[in-house]
């Protein structure tokens, strides 16, 4: 369990193929789900530099329960 958060403070995002994905909660514990750094899945076809690019991409945050969210878009 403690190797697990030692990798998510090391580490800002983790990619795992699908076979593998299913052997991390197993083997790491909960640790990397509980900071919010739970691996995003990469299959055999995707390019794996495209899929970094998208993680890098993306902002990933927590908001407090709110009952009501608005949106404003301009179409």
């Amino acid at each position: 369990m403690k190797r697990s958060y030692v990798l998510a403070k090391k580490y800002d995002a983790f990619l795992a193929s699908d076979t593998v994905i299913k052997m991390i909660p197993r083997v790491l514990g909960p640790g990397l789900n509980k900071a919010g750094k739970f691996p995003t899945i990469v299959s055999h076809t995707e390019k794996l530099t495209d899929k970094i690019e998208e993680v890098r991409g993306t902002i990933k945050f927590q908001m407090k329960k709110v009952s009501i969210i608005s949106l404003q878009t301009n179409m």
